[in-house]
């Protein structure tokens, strides 16, 4: 894990300082964010939780061992956007817990969830709308599974539904939750990137001109109304997801409907984007 400081260039080091005779293990992936309510509030997770007050510097490990055998590590982190004292975690080996305290107490919540295996924790999502909703996906490829695993608390992490929906076959890689419409799922799978507009009851692929790939994250953009999603092997790509973010039960229902300005578009950066693909 790296700083840049993009306007001086200046550079830094992320890492862990464990006691002598101890080692922390980091997955290749290792998760990390920074909070939603104090931007200089840095988190990170291997087989500990760390938490860093200035930006990186100073790693104080704030978890006991999270993980379920001797070479997990995590995989996945969330901070409340609506409780800075809530915090999720996850790990490649299968274990999930939750802190509702800043990390003072940890509740194992993996079992809770009701899965038959112990699937890599892909992506948790805290969620804008509703303190105690959660939504984690799971990765199951690895142990032969390649159904998706989708799912969804509303109380901490103590009670889970499974919305996997009419999803095909193919694992799950991330799920997020849309900017300004509570109901508004995204999902970043293997053969592609899906969306739904009932939180999870239903599931649409949306490809447009996106090729078929895996979709490994996504980010909602906090002001515009864009998605970019980040793919196995065909860069960023970027989703004016307007139209979705208007899209009821009513509308959907209409005969016609005249949407806000934006069209549904994949663009890969720095090309010009094909119309006759995107109004089609």
């Amino acid at each position: 894990m790296r700083r840049l400081n993009l306007r001086t260039g200046e550079r830094a080091r992320i890492r862990s300082t464990p006691p002598e005779g101890t080692r922390h293990r980091f997955n290749w992936k290792t998760p990390f964010t920074l909070s939603h309510h104090n931007s200089r509030i840095f988190y990170c997770a291997g087989n500990f939780v760390f938490r860093s007050l200035n930006q990186g510097r100073k790693l104080q490990k704030i978890s006991p061992e999270i993980t379920r055998t001797e070479r997990g590590s995590a995989t996945a982190i969330a901070e409340s956007p609506r409780d800075p004292n809530v915090l999720y975690v996850g790990t490649d080996d299968g274990a999930l817990w939750v802190t509702q305290d800043a990390g003072h107490t940890w509740t194992d919540i993996t079992k809770k969830v009701g899965l038959a295996k112990n699937y890599h924790v892909s992506s948790i999502e805290a969620s804008r709308f509703e303190t105690g909703r959660a939504y984690v996906a799971f990765d199951g490829h690895r142990s032969n599974n390649d159904r998706p695993h989708i799912y969804v608390t509303e109380d901490f992490g103590q009670t889970w539904q499974a919305i996997n929906a009419n999803l095909p076959s193919g694992s799950t890689r991330c799920l997020r939750e849309d900017a300004s419409n509570a109901n508004l799922l995204f999902l970043g799978a293997e053969f592609g990137i899906f969306t739904s507009l009932d939180r999870g009851r239903h599931g649409t692929r949306i490809h447009n001109n996106l090729p078929t790939v895996a979709i490994h994250e996504i980010a909602v953009h906090p002001t515009e109304n864009e998605i970019v999603a980040a793919t196995h092997g065909r860069s960023l790509w970027v989703l004016d997801v307007s139209p979705l973010r208007q899209m009821t039960a009513d509308v959907a229902q209409a005969k016609a409907h005249l949407f806000k300005l934006g069209f549904p578009i994949w663009v890969v950066p720095g090309t010009a984007p094909n119309l006759n693909l995107a109004l089609s």
